[in-house]
């Protein structure tokens, strides 16, 4: 257990996490996805990051995608209204990875979580659209599959 919070303190100091390989291990999954999670105070959405993933990882072992610990990233004690955050910034880096390794997911609980700032909502709505990447919620059913996710982005901060 140590070495994966090693690792974790690692990618998320260099702000890069590393690239899942899954090798040989037999694929159960339909694809993969990055996890985000963000935590910013008591006055705010009160589930705790631990709530948050398993909202997310019971969500996605619905809908039959896979989120390694690698693709797992959040933020605590850090307002969305700021868009430089460490979690924030490498979960679009990833899903921005042009190697091959861009995973098509990207799961939040809430589109709350994601950012309260309408110029940085419109650009990760635009990197959602340049990428093909799905972007769902799971607490709040948000899903950028269907018609409603412009009106979120404009209307989100």
């Amino acid at each position: 257990m140590g070495d994966l919070a090693d690792d974790f303190e690692r990618w998320f100091r260099q702000q890069n996490a590393d690239v899942f390989r899954p090798g040989d291990t037999p694929r159960v999954w339909i694809a993969l996805a990055v996890a985000y999670l963000r935590f910013s105070d008591e006055n705010s959405n009160p589930r705790s990051l631990d709530q948050q993933l398993l909202n997310v990882l019971n969500h996605a072992r619905r809908e039959g995608v896979f989120v390694t610990w690698h693709y797992v990233l959040a933020d605590a004690a850090v307002s969305g209204t700021l868009a430089c955050r460490h979690g924030y910034m490498i979960a679009k880096s990833i899903v921005e990875r042009r190697d091959g390794f861009g995973v098509p997911w990207f799961l939040i609980d809430d589109f709350s979580h994601l950012s309260r700032n309408t110029i940085e909502s419109l650009r990760h709505g635009e990197l959602a659209e340049a990428t093909g990447v799905h972007v769902v919620g799971a607490s709040d059913g948000y899903d950028s599959a269907t018609p409603q996710p412009r009106f979120c982005f404009l209307f989100s901060a």
